[in-house]
């Protein structure tokens, strides 16, 4: 799949291009990642989703990578070669246990020091993957992921004064908390040198200078979606023109809604969002995050309020545009009182969710909103063939479960009732909010499709 004849459009003077992975087609210049001919590998064009999933796999290779090809064979240099067998064990553990520690000092330095100079902060995120675990300490959201291998802390500021020189303050708080603690570990090193404790503070102190010194190296990475900045790199562009003062005002209340959504707590990411509004009330994005918090609060007619004037703007990014077009749809959906396929308000909503599609076929999301369409028009064995879709492999649990949730309500308007009863259980497993969802839509019936003595998982 590596090619460069993958590269082009489709033949034929058609202006669709296709996913070299998945095989979808758009015409959507930016549903896809097209890479220059003679860049780096791999060259063949792919969908935004096959991207992200790309990504994705390589994070464990990364990581280990990371830490036993760069740490282990330079401490294992390092350490003196008295007792080597003890020190060569104790240095690889220590790389391990002492890499997320240094990575969490970075990270606390560049927190602290937005406090101390009025920066709001909107969240920490710490690691890579799947998410362990998120908790709220001190009135800031915190996430923890699977691979430590990188973390950000996110920033914002109500005010414009001396803005770039706080940020550059902030940014530039991470690494000298790394050197702080390089020159912590030599004195200590210094008064335990002959011990076997000196081990660790050399193996604490080259941790956090191979850190320091790496964030302070100029870097760009381009991520799907986004590009992320070492902050040697930040350091530099924060006195350049492109350096955007009116992103910090709503930046860091955006993603303190959207790591309080993730977590479930849909009130307190409206709060937030609302609060976000009042500042600038034209941000598409927070008004998306607005309507989704309406929706799962089930305040539909809100959310549809929320969404009306943001369909009216003229400049919003093609991905945006259809996040709005889809929650328009599923939002009209749940208001719909037996609307049928010749009415005006449903002719709607198919043309919504067909033109939102139709841009990003491989967006999973989109893609079981299209489902439902179909099944709210009788058509349940479309809504199944559109969830035969290989990036499902991949996908997480919830929308796994939505996945789920369309089969279920398929396979029990084609009567085949096992079939609906296994996909209602794992429906209900990974994500009971998309059952309700489609109970509200008037699509498929739990009771009827679950035996009187089995109790049902109650979501609170």
């Amino acid at each position: 799949m590596d090619t460069e004849a993958n590269s082009t459009p489709l033949p034929a003077g058609d202006n669709r291009w296709r996913c070299a992975r998945c095989g979808i087609e758009s015409a959507e210049r930016t549903c896809f990642v097209i890479p220059p001919a003679h860049g780096k590998p791999p060259h063949d064009v792919r969908c935004v989703t096959c991207e992200q999933a790309w990504h994705a796999s390589r994070i464990p290779l990364r990581f280990f990578t990371y830490q036993f090809v760069l740490w282990g064979p330079i401490l294992l240099f390092v350490l003196r070669p008295s007792h080597w067998a003890i020190d060569a064990g104790l240095a690889l553990v220590l790389v391990l246990l002492l890499n997320p520690l240094a990575l969490l000092v970075h990270e606390l330095g560049h927190l602290f020091t937005a406090r101390l100079t009025g920066l709001e902060v909107g969240g920490l995120s710490i690691g890579l993957g799947r998410r362990l675990c998120s908790r709220e300490l001190w009135g800031i959201p915190v996430v923890l992921n699977v691979w430590p291998l990188t973390a950000r802390v996110f920033l914002g500021s109500r005010y414009a004064e001396a803005l770039r020189a706080r940020v550059w303050l902030t940014t530039l708080a991470g690494p000298l908390a790394n050197a702080a603690m390089v020159w912590l570990s030599l004195r200590a090193w210094q008064m335990h040198f002959g011990t076997y404790s000196d081990a660790t503070w050399v193996a604490w102190g080259y941790v956090n200078f191979v850190m320091g010194v790496s964030a302070m190296v100029p870097m760009q990475s381009n991520q799907p979606n986004t590009a992320r900045y070492s902050d040697g790199w930040s350091l530099i562009r924060i006195w350049t023109r492109h350096f955007n003062p009116a992103v910090y005002a709503i930046a860091a209340l955006s993603m303190r809604a959207v790591l309080r959504y993730e977590a479930g707590d849909y009130a307190g990411a409206r709060r937030v969002s609302e609060e976000g509004l009042l500042r600038k009330p034209s941000n598409e994005g927070l008004g998306i995050m607005l309507a989704a918090c309406h929706f799962q609060l089930k305040d539909y007619p809100a959310a549809l309020r929320t969404l009306e004037p943001l369909q009216a703007l003229a400049d919003l990014a093609p991905s945006t545009r259809a996040s709005i077009q889809v929650s328009n749809v599923l939002a009209r959906l749940t208001l719909r009182e037996g609307a049928r396929r010749d009415d005006p308000e449903m002719a709607e909503i198919i043309r919504l969710s067909a033109d939102a599609f139709a841009a990003f076929p491989c967006s999973l999301e989109f893609r079981s909103a299209h489902a439902l369409v179909f099944l709210v028009c009788g058509e349940p064995l479309k809504a199944l063939e559109l969830m035969e879709y290989p990036l499902y492999e991949s996908a997480k649990p919830s929308e796994l479960g939505d996945r789920a949730t369309v089969q279920f309500c398929a396979y029990q308007a084609l009567n085949r009732d096992t079939e609906a009863q296994e996909a209602l259980t794992l429906a209900l497993r990974l994500n009971p909010s998309s059952v309700d969802l489609v109970g509200r839509m008037g699509l498929g019936c739990v009771e009827q499709a679950t035996p009187a003595s089995e109790e049902l998982p109650v979501r609170g």
